[in-house]
């Protein structure tokens, strides 16, 4: 027999069962009310308390969770109006330390593009903060958006950790990470986090991770499985990331630039990024690139697979394997080429990224490499303004007769003095 309301409130942190507070669990009868009520039950605890589910319970409205409620047990939770949240968490001004375990939030019908309310998990509103709480083995289905940190005035979610979270058949992005309009958050934790699709069941449109404007990134692995528009995207964001898998995304385009990873500003490490059986076709004026660097972001990246894409390039500019803007510094130690159908095949193991011929296509305009500690990058001249060291080399992208293969510095400075070398035949 289970507890009762009364016995509740005398054993505090007891869990609370929502069936005690008149829930059915039968994924028919409308729980709503009775689960907001063991929602609110465990919120005005001294010191909140856990909210335990076992079965399927149907909503037709928005659950409200806050701070020390923690909602947990073997259970589905299914949304069945569209174009509303399932759960938000804004009761209180500083919601901090709730929790979702265990729990599969999942809409009745699949969501559209038009239903842009349907956010499974929203995780603060104006004015609001969230923090210190911890969403874990967690499964989101077909929403419009799985987990989302608007972007809103003062809305804030910060110090944040996801566990083995599965977002599944998101028409936008599966997770949306922005927060406030102004300002940046600090630390995002994530481990084993995967937006996907179901193979055969795609949604054209649908993302993967967007992470905006984070201070401390620490995340151990993140992927994104047969996505259809952006994959991965992390702007103005600071920390190291262990591995991102890109896995089966098919994207096309005739004009403009698609990416299967971009990074505009920034600082950030990878420990590896894994390409892997990924389907590009550009045509017209378009290009793409596995990883686009921009916005003045520094990334160093320790092994970068690009495994089994397929490329289909019939524009006037190109696929590239890294395409950087000139502004930044992009790092790759390790490069992992093997071949699908008739791509070209630079190699097939492990090599070292400063033998460039290894490399598929990387945009050579703007390409710096480090190798044995000096840098070398290509131009038509020598520098005329940065800080040199001795040993730098700028190799000619525009040798001709009786001119030289390119300049080194041989004087340390800003810019430093610079020597032709390697005479070209005439």
């Amino acid at each position: 027999m289970s507890l009762t309301k009364a016995t509740y409130s005398m054993i505090e942190g007891a869990p609370v069962s929502v069936l005690d507070f008149g829930a059915v669990g039968d994924g028919v009868t409308n729980d709503t009310a009775a689960i907001q009520a063991a929602i609110n039950y465990a919120h005005g605890l001294p010191n909140g308390g856990q909210v335990w589910f076992n079965g399927t319970f149907a909503i037709n409205d928005t659950l409200t969770i806050g701070k020390n409620v923690h909602l947990c047990g073997v259970a589905t939770i299914k949304q069945n109006t569209n174009n509303k949240p399932i759960i938000k968490v804004n009761k209180d001004l500083y919601n901090n330390r709730w929790s979702i375990t265990d729990l599969t939030l999942e809409y009745a019908t699949q969501q559209t593009s038009s239903d842009t309310d349907a956010r499974a998990l929203v995780l603060c509103e104006t004015n609001k903060f969230s923090y210190l709480f911890t969403v874990e083995n967690v499964n989101i289905l077909k929403a419009f958006k799985g987990i989302d940190a608007p972007e809103e005035t003062g809305s804030f979610a910060f110090l944040a950790t996801f566990n083995n979270v599965n977002i599944n058949q998101c028409v936008d992005w599966g997770f949306d990470w922005r927060n406030a309009t102004t300002g940046a958050t600090t630390f995002l934790s994530m481990n084993n986090v995967w937006v996907n699709n179901t193979a055969g069941a795609e949604i054209a449109g649908s993302k993967g991770f967007r992470i905006k404007r984070c201070e401390s990134l620490c995340i151990n692995s993140m992927a994104v499985d047969h996505i259809q528009d952006r994959p991965v995207q992390f702007e103005t964001c600071t920390g190291n990331v262990g591995l991102i898998s890109i896995e089966s995304c098919d994207r096309s385009a005739s004009s403009g630039g698609i990416y299967q990873c971009e990074v505009n500003g920034g600082s950030i490490n990878f420990g590896e990024l894994n390409f892997t059986a990924n389907n590009t076709t550009i045509s017209g004026s378009a290009f793409a690139a596995e990883l686009r660097v921009s916005d003045s972001a520094w990334v160093n990246v320790g092994v970068l697979r690009d495994n089994l894409n397929t490329v289909v390039d019939t524009s006037s500019d190109a696929f590239y394997t890294i395409s950087p803007t000139s502004n930044i510094t992009a790092y790759v130690k390790d490069y992992v080429y093997i071949a699908a159908g008739s791509n070209p095949v630079p190699n097939g193991s492990l090599a070292e990224f400063s033998q460039p011929y290894r490399i598929r296509l990387f945009d050579n305009n703007v390409r710096t490499d480090v190798r044995g500690g000096k840098i070398h990058i290509f131009d038509t001249a020598a520098p005329a303004s940065g800080t040199w060291a001795v040993g730098d080399i700028v190799w000619n992208t525009a040798p001709t007769a009786g001119g030289f293969i390119g300049w080194t510095c041989t004087t340390a400075g800003t810019p430093g003095t610079w020597k032709t070398f390697g005479a070209v035949s005439v």
